[in-house]
């Protein structure tokens, strides 16, 4: 960003938490001219843009965007320089056009949500009539909300008790997997990682269907996707929305 007219004096942390801190200093030329400026960054909260010229000038909210507008409005063509508001507006506007085009809705979400459980559903009751306990988890992007819009691809990871053997473990994971799409009137097909597992195509979604153990530590994992489920949970989390969005922007990046 362009900030030739702006003077940084202080850059810090929040003693408290890590992702807190404030960027404060100067915003104009001549020293009479100037506007105490301090930005002030929180834990799952946008920043807060506060001028110390005028006390109660605090712009907060959802939407930096708006905030920040208002803050040029008042400041235009007095003491804070047009160029650098410019470069803020014009970088998260692409971000927000970028965002709506690449980012699912909430109801699509919802409705691929609602599709995961039908999914788990029908493996845990099947399961069930096998005599085979097991828990069923949705994992991947669409978990973390991290899927792109028209590229929600789905993980349903079936996790075994460790008294069942490996090959226990692939043919029944196999078999409910088959049993799934079967029901669900879709097409399939079996691919290999460090074991078989079956791969649904069902109403325009492509789901794995992936055998695993149950553990609660994941330093005692049996095979090489038993960790998936404890990531998973590890990111759900401590992601932020505002990280989540920013997933997505990295993800089309490299995908472009």
């Amino acid at each position: 960003l362009d900030i030739e007219n702006w003077e940084i004096d202080s850059v810090s942390n929040g003693s408290n938490d890590k992702d807190s801190g404030h960027i404060s200093g100067y915003a104009g030329g001549d020293w009479q001219d100037e506007a105490r400026f301090n930005i002030v960054f929180e834990e799952n909260k946008n920043p807060h843009v506060i001028m110390y010229d005028d006390p109660g000038t605090c712009f907060t909210g959802e939407n930096i965007h708006k905030n920040l507008e208002k803050l040029y409005k008042k400041y235009k063509g007095n003491s804070l320089t047009e160029s650098i508001f410019n470069n803020i507006l014009q970088v998260i506007s692409i971000y927000n056009e970028i965002l709506d085009e690449i980012k699912p809705s909430d109801e699509r979400r919802s409705e691929v949500l609602e599709f995961s459980d039908e999914i788990k559903d029908i493996i845990t009751t099947y399961a069930k009539g096998v005599g085979v306990d097991i828990k069923c988890y949705l994992v991947g992007s669409v978990a973390k909300k991290t899927s792109l819009k028209n590229k929600a691809d789905i993980d349903i990871f079936m996790a075994f008790n460790t008294s069942y053997s490996d090959d226990e473990l692939k043919d029944y994971g196999l078999d409910f997997g088959r049993h799934c799409i079967n029901t669900l009137g879709g097409t399939s097909e079996i691919r290999y990682a460090s074991h078989p597992y079956i791969t649904g195509f069902i109403n325009g979604f492509e789901i794995d269907f992936v055998p695993c153990y149950d553990i609660e530590d994941a330093s005692n994992i049996k095979s090489a996707v038993d960790r998936t489920i404890h990531h998973t949970k590890y990111i759900k989390s401590h992601i932020t929305d505002t990280e989540a969005d920013e997933v997505l922007l990295l993800k089309k990046f490299m995908r472009s």
